[in-house]
């Protein structure tokens, strides 16, 4: 079986350094749960959400924290193809990488692309409920997240849940 996974959301958790450093820089409170649309911008009301993330890169991408249990991803790797499937700005693909690397995180291939839905696999784990609605893939599985309740398929908390989930079907 082939498994498209997204790194963001879904291994990697960037909302909480991202929140952190823009309540730091402008004395607010957001926390986690306010989070109720996959783009940030609208919640920070931020003008330029590109360049705010580009200069503050490093502790969002490199240092985030992995969602527990990502380890269950390779324990699914040595049955199945991992496929990362993840959309990133230009430049940033090494950081990406790198992180994945540090954290031990198998794969066999990686896809940087924002139409996730021209790599062909089985089964699709992401966050965005735009790119869960566009995947081509046969099972379509939604990382649980505050902002994508509206989200009505399969739901999952953590990668364990994936991998009970695909070792039970």
């Amino acid at each position: 079986m082939i498994i498209n996974v997204d790194v963001d959301g879904v291994l990697r958790d960037i909302h909480t350094p991202y929140i952190n450093i823009y309540n730091k820089i402008h004395n607010t409170n957001y926390v986690l749960s306010d989070i109720v649309n996959y783009s940030l911008d609208i919640l920070l009301k931020l003008e330029k959400p590109k360049e705010f993330f580009l200069k503050h890169y490093i502790p969002i991408f490199r240092d985030a924290k992995p969602y527990n249990n990502i380890e269950y991803l390779n324990k699914l790797s040595k049955n199945n193809t991992i496929q990362i499937v993840t959309s990133q700005y230009k430049g940033l693909e090494s950081t990406t990488i790198d992180w994945l690397n540090k954290n031990n995180v198998y794969y066999d291939s990686i896809h940087f692309t924002h139409d996730k839905q021209l790599i062909k696999g089985d089964v699709f784990l992401d966050d965005y409920i735009y790119h869960l609605n566009k995947s081509t893939c046969s099972d379509v599985i939604c990382m649980d997240r505050t902002y994508n309740k509206e989200w009505n398929g399969k739901r999952i908390s953590d990668i364990k849940d994936l991998y009970d989930l695909l070792n039970t079907t």
